[in-house]
């Protein structure tokens, strides 16, 4: 069944949130980046 691989990747990504091996990024600053890419150049 193709969800126990997402299921495992969910829980690796969880655990690496948890350890703070990831690090995150605020909404603002990935929304920022996005608008920029639509309105620089124009």
């Amino acid at each position: 069944m193709a969800a126990r691989p997402w299921n495992e990747e969910i829980a690796r990504r969880i655990a690496d949130l948890d350890s703070r091996k990831a690090k995150t990024v605020p909404w603002q600053q990935v929304r920022g980046k996005i608008q920029s890419r639509f309105t620089d150049g124009k």
